[in-house]
């Protein structure tokens, strides 16, 4: 019984204690755990100090806590909070030749109007015309001459806020000062100390040039490294880099460009090309540049790192526009010190002339093409008449003039063709002739041919030379014409042709073309042609040309215009000349003569040793 009992006291004493302390539980609950604390990632483990508010200094509140480092408590960690947001603030800077617009994101240009052109998307009927713009409004993330750092100590050390999503540096304060822009950010890093980054955009006047400097400024106990990344970018409508066909205007120009100091031509790259690959170039760099038909922007290296790794490279952006970078490996800066990195800057029109005084080889961004040897000439002989009219200088005028000057570049070869021509219209009977005589043998009918051009001291391909050498001046000139922005704009007659570098808006300049073509072509003989070939050369030709200058510019159809007109005269002028007599004597056979001659002595030669080939002993075996 004693033992029955004592089990069901236990039994009881358990139940009994089991129920006193489910309704201790209930009447008196532990204490709700503070939402503060769970909110800063407090430790578990208790500690003697709670940080109730964020410390006034962010770098005092990077150290480490030195009454936790003396005691065995652990200490609670406190969280990296963001700066402050910036707003964007844009400051604008007025040039004699321009008005920027810099912002302190990034500290890029988002704005250049250009006053020395107009907008040509503007109304005529404004009275005022407004300046060009060159500057997008897709470069507002990422706007040219911008810059990002390179390397991680940097990078990863700067306080959350400190940069763009896209890594350009975010500055608190512009200011203009003396033919400069300055801007300036105390970057804050996440272990202490400062990286001090002034930048100082520095114009030069009356150049579209510019030199910026970059001064680093080490205030933290950490040595940090320079590196730093260049940035361009650039944008165009993709429907201005469609061309409409072969009778159309040709397609605008939107490259990439990079120039190392080893070459001797920038690498070209257009959007097409670089949305497939994007390119790296590594090496010393001249320049590296965003092209388009009349305008550039390019960064131009002025540091020395002999011995480091420098390139460029170039890619697409997102939007369809291109990015390109300049890198600059920079140099490792010590607690305390300071560094110094300065570029060169272009962003406006490419004259020639000014672009050759920047140095560096920035003229080579303008691509002439095969014929440069000749297009540059022709564009200095251009500016020379433009600027020696003063104000009255028209760029149309100087087009009338340099067609003279060929002209008479050309004149004793082309007055040799001519009168080749005109002593070949006259052996029209005579051919004919020669062709009922030897039907279809065509190798004595050819034979005879060159002696009769022989005995009239005619070449039959005299006539080709001054074509041959015309066209690679049209050539270059068409190439001077489409990059040079000398003639952007340029009016040649006020209410007609107000830009040299667009079509004729009449298409009065063509059809004057075609009709002038025709003419000549009337005067021109047509001996050796057949009908049908007489009537392409006599109607389809200059139908052909009207319809390609109705929309090739202006200043291009103007010279050819101008070359025609002056050709006829000169035609018209060879052919009313009395013909001078030909001594058969002193006459001499022209090239294609003496080669024929000895084809047929070699022919002869070959024809006697046939018959005494069989006569030779045969050699034993």
């Amino acid at each position: 019984m004693d033992g029955m009992d004592s089990s069901k006291r236990l039994i009881s004493f358990l139940v009994l204690s089991i129920g006193l302390l489910f309704l201790w539980s209930n009447l008196f609950p532990p204490p709700k755990p503070n939402k503060k604390v769970l909110a800063g990632k407090a430790t578990s483990r208790p500690t003697s100090r709670v940080a109730t508010s964020q410390p006034s200094s962010l770098a005092a509140a990077s150290k480490p806590s030195t009454l936790a480092a003396s005691t065995s408590k652990p200490v609670t960690r406190t969280v990296v909070k963001a700066l402050p947001s910036l707003p964007r603030k844009e400051i604008t800077y007025k040039h004699d030749l321009f008005t920027a617009r810099i912002s302190n994101y990034g500290g890029g240009v988002v704005g250049m109007a250009i006053h020395a052109f107009h907008d040509p998307d503007q109304k005529s009927t404004a009275k005022k015309k407004l300046p060009l713009q060159i500057i997008q409004k897709e470069l507002a993330n990422i706007p040219p001459f911008s810059e990002s750092f390179a390397h991680a100590s940097i990078k990863d050390r700067l306080m959350p806020g400190a940069l763009t999503s896209e890594g350009l540096v975010i500055y608190s304060s512009a200011k203009i000062e003396k033919n400069a822009v300055v801007l300036f950010r105390e970057l804050p890093l996440k272990d202490g100390g400062t990286l001090g980054l002034e930048k100082r955009i520095i114009f030069q006047k009356g150049s579209y040039g510019f030199r910026v400097t970059y001064m680093l400024k080490n205030n933290s106990s950490h040595t940090l490294n320079t590196g730093m990344k260049f940035v361009l970018t650039d944008h165009v409508d993709p429907k201005k880099m469609k061309a409409g066909g072969f009778f159309s205007g040709p397609a605008d120009t939107f490259e990439a460009l990079c120039l190392l100091r080893s070459e001797k031509s920038p690498t070209r790259s257009n959007v097409d090309a670089l949305k497939k690959k994007s390119q790296v170039l590594k090496g010393p760099v001249d320049f590296v540049a965003i092209d388009r038909r009349y305008f550039m922007m390019a960064l131009i290296p002025t540091w020395n790192e002999a011995g480091k790794k420098q390139g460029c490279m170039l890619r697409e952006t997102t939007s369809g526009g291109i990015l390109t970078t300049l890198n600059n490996q920079g140099t490792d800066l010590a607690p305390n010190k300071t560094a110094l990195v300065s570029l060169k800057g272009f962003l406006g029109p490419k004259f020639y002339q000014r672009l050759a005084k920047v140095g560096h080889r920035l003229d080579a961004s303008i691509d002439f093409g095969l014929f440069a040897f000749i297009s540059k000439p022709m564009l200095l002989f251009m500016q020379f008449i433009y600027n020696s009219f003063g104000r009255f200088g028209n760029w149309g005028i100087a087009i009338i003039l340099l067609t003279l000057f060929v002209k008479i570049l050309l004149w004793i070869p082309t007055t040799r063709q001519m009168q080749s021509m005109k002593k070949m219209s006259k052996l029209g009977p005579e051919l004919q002739r020669l062709k009922q005589k030897y039907g279809d043998d065509k190798e004595s009918f050819q034979r005879e041919m060159m002696a009769l051009y022989t005995r009239e001291g005619i070449n039959p391909f005299g006539g080709c030379l001054p074509m041959l050498i015309q066209m690679p001046i049209w050539i270059a000139l068409y190439n001077t014409l489409f990059y040079a922005v000398e003639l952007y704009q340029a009016p040649f007659i006020p209410g007609w042709i107000s830009d040299l570098s667009q079509k004729d808006p009449f298409y009065i300049l063509p059809v004057v073309l075609g009709a002038s073509m025709f003419l000549q072509q009337r005067m021109s003989p047509t001996t050796g042609m057949d009908e049908t070939q007489a009537k392409i050369m006599k109607y389809f030709m200059p139908i052909f040309f009207t319809a390609i200058m109705l929309f090739l510019p202006s200043g291009l159809t103007l010279y050819i215009l101008i070359n025609t007109g002056v050709s006829a005269l000169h035609q018209w002028i060879v052919y009313n000349q009395p013909d001078a007599p030909v001594d058969p004597k002193k006459s001499k056979p022209n090239w294609l003569t003496r080669m024929n001659d000895y084809v047929e002595e070699y022919q002869k030669v070959e024809n006697q040793k046939k018959p005494g080939s069989a006569n030779k002993p045969k050699r034993s075996r």
